[in-house]
């Protein structure tokens, strides 16, 4: 029983600063003033100015503390400084990934062109397919190679941004 009046005192002081009135936390102010219609158009006065004048409050809000903008600037670059230090970290593991995908299919298509020499066939169409399998190789090597140096060029660039980053903080 002790427990549960505990608790409900809890939730009193949360009602509380939840339905405390917003003029407790600021200084507002507000004046009340008449707006009519006429041939001429709208006119507003202190007092009413016909038979169907309306009514209206205007109120003013002057917060009680002004917030340190210089926190919210700090907190705000520190944020984004993370985030491009993120996105600076992704891509850094994307182009190892990518060099190493590549890597990876130039071995696959290097076994797979030779063994086309393994296969049973007459010594005239092995050298033929020697030949061919060499011509298949220095291609295959040529394409990857530079895949491959297009790739690490880039992670060099970013493996230098990333150390920029680290060094700012």
């Amino acid at each position: 029983m002790g427990q549960v009046i505990c608790r409900y005192k809890h939730y009193r002081f949360i009602l509380f600063a939840l339905y405390t009135p917003y003029t407790v936390l600021a200084n507002t102010t507000s004046t009340n003033f008449y707006q009519c219609e006429t041939d001429k158009g709208v006119i507003f006065s202190q007092l009413p100015c016909s038979k169907d004048a309306k009514l209206k409050k205007i109120s003013t809000f002057t917060p009680r503390k002004i917030r340190n903008t210089n926190t919210d600037i700090k907190s705000l670059n520190k944020i984004q400084y993370q985030q491009r230090l993120q996105i600076v970290e992704s891509k850094l593991s994307s182009s190892q990934n990518k060099v190493r995908v590549l890597k990876r299919t130039q071995a696959k298509k290097q076994v797979h062109e030779e063994q086309k020499l393994e296969r049973m066939m007459s010594k005239q169409d092995k050298i033929i397919t020697k030949k061919q399998v060499e011509l298949a190789l220095k291609k295959i090597n040529k394409k990857y190679n530079k895949l491959v140096k297009v790739e690490e060029k880039n992670l060099s660039h970013l493996t230098k941004e990333l150390k920029k980053f680290q060094k700012k903080k």
